[in-house]
């Protein structure tokens, strides 16, 4: 079993979540704005943050993650990619793989690579191992 999420993250400290909204074209699936308290221990959020999940189901392959994520960011502003550059957005998309072998990787499609590097994101990868099957050595 190999399953993925796939969004992508902004963060910045001088541009608010209505403005990220505005650039990124579309609605987050959450977000915080800086200085709002919450998170582990109710502290306050040292900056804005935003995200997108990308909307593909649990079983999708990572393909189709990449395509839905790309398709749900067609209205995203040209503007995105210098202030990325510059530093004032942080932009990364976030990969995480669940699997339940010993160990396991993952292919990034070639377009959600060019996309990426097209706006100034980074990749953030993560694995989950789940439960290994009865007998399985570790």
């Amino acid at each position: 079993m190999k399953e993925y999420i796939v969004s992508i993250y902004v963060g910045s400290r001088s541009i608010n979540m209505v403005e990220i909204t505005r650039l990124m074209g579309v609605e987050p699936s959450g977000g915080h704005n800086q200085r709002e308290v919450g998170g582990r221990g109710d502290r306050c959020y040292l900056d804005n943050f935003w995200w997108l999940d990308s909307g593909a189901g649990d079983e999708a392959t990572m393909e189709a993650h990449g395509e839905s994520l790309i398709a749900s960011l067609s209205r995203l502003s040209p503007e995105v990619a210098p202030l990325a550059s510059s530093g004032d957005l942080e932009v990364s998309i976030g990969v995480g793989i669940m699997y339940d072998t010993y160990t396991t990787s993952v292919r990034l499609p070639r377009e959600l690579v060019a996309f990426a590097s097209r706006i100034g994101a980074g990749f953030e990868v993560s694995s989950y191992p789940t439960e290994f099957e009865a007998g399985d050595s570790r």
